[in-house]
């Protein structure tokens, strides 16, 4: 092998492991852009699992159905004696399968327009949790968002862009996983309002 089959060789192998070192779960994805451009939702999950170990895990739902934004990142504004604005959001955890057997959804209504209060809240989700020795369970809450669970809430009509974290205390009694779970949920998204061409629901 001459010197420069060499140099080359080189270059190649050092530009294959700058490409592997480089992925990693939030890294862009070439072709799939567009699906995480409009935010995330994240999740962290503290308490048991179903053999009474402690666990912690946060999961990054940050791909946005491939439809039209009503459901997947949608607000509805009412401005007729009262005020209120509605959204809507759904994220997956991979960008391959739209199903329910790893997505969240989230559901606020905030009412008045200077100083919002929270009137009503609803999350949802699915997963599963991999554990040691090639273990895993899956889990599947969904509860309402009251006004203490709520941290912060910021809305800009200019940009769309919607930030709300809140935390819940679930009781073993509360949760299917018949655990119980304190669930943290971090909202970052960009939302758009319909203004015709259908109805939002």
């Amino acid at each position: 092998m001459n010197r420069l089959t060499k140099s080359a060789a080189g270059v190649i192998l050092a530009m294959c492991a700058f490409s592997f070192s480089s992925c990693d779960e939030d890294s862009d994805v070439i072709g799939l852009n567009a699906s995480t451009k409009y935010g995330y939702v994240k999740v962290t999950i503290e308490g048991e699992d179903p053999e009474g170990e402690d666990f912690e895990v946060t999961k990054n739902f940050k791909f946005a159905s491939s439809g039209t934004p009503t459901g997947s990142s949608s607000v509805f504004t009412y401005d007729d004696d009262g005020f209120y604005r509605y959204f809507e959001v759904d994220r997956y955890i991979t960008p391959f399968d739209d199903g329910d057997d790893s997505a969240v959804n989230f559901e606020l209504q905030m009412d008045g327009e200077e100083e919002p209060t929270l009137d009503y809240g609803y999350f949802n989700f699915e997963t599963a949790i991999i554990t040691e020795g090639n273990k895993y369970f899956s889990l599947f809450e969904n509860f309402n968002i009251n006004e203490e669970d709520l941290t912060s809430y910021k809305y800009s009509p200019d940009t769309g862009k919607l930030s709300v974290k809140f935390t819940k205390e679930l009781s073993a009694n509360e949760t299917n996983l018949g655990q119980a779970l304190t669930i943290t949920v971090d909202v970052n998204v960009k939302v758009f309002e319909n203004i015709g061409g259908g109805i939002d629901l």
